[in-house]
């Protein structure tokens, strides 16, 4: 799926934690393609705390996975977060909107190498990562699920995004 430059990309899934629109505790992620890279923005709500009016660490790394999942649009084939590495420059304000930039930095194969970087309103880095994903087949992800899975789903509201 090509998606026009700039336009919000769709969620992973409807109530993925990072960026599903219909997670009322997600992240609210939102991501849109520029070229090659990937550039969203997060604000991080009171349920996303860890100290006293600081975003969780865990919060943070959530959003950076998410944004360089939405490289996958670029890749053009589907994969998995095998490994993620942030490091955690500044504190992490909640209510505040931080912008993040992500992009690829090579390929070996079916591994996806990345780096991705967040910034508060000054442009100074609070956060930033490197990541690796592994491609896989579509199957990966409807392999286990029960024979009634998409059935159950709906009885439930769920939009399923296959």
């Amino acid at each position: 799926m090509v998606i026009p430059e700039g336009e919000n990309l769709p969620s992973h899934a409807p109530r993925c934690f990072g960026c599903g629109e219909h997670n009322p505790c997600g992240l609210g992620l939102q991501a849109w393609r520029e070229g090659d890279d990937i550039r969203g923005r997060v604000t991080f709500g009171e349920h996303h705390s860890g100290g006293p009016m600081f975003a969780h660490g865990g919060a943070v790394a959530t959003a950076l996975d998410d944004c360089l999942g939405f490289l996958l649009y670029v890749v053009q084939e589907p994969a998995v977060t095998a490994k993620l590495e942030v490091n955690y420059r500044k504190p992490v304000l909640l209510n505040t909107e931080y912008s993040l930039q992500a992009w690829l930095t090579g390929r070996d194969g079916r591994k996806v190498s990345s780096a991705i970087d967040m910034r508060d309103g000054d442009g100074e880095v609070v956060a930033e990562g490197t990541a690796l994903f592994v491609t896989v087949a579509f199957e990966h992800f409807t392999k286990d699920l029960p024979a009634d899975w998409r059935e159950r789903a709906e009885k439930l509201g769920l939009e399923l995004p296959w």
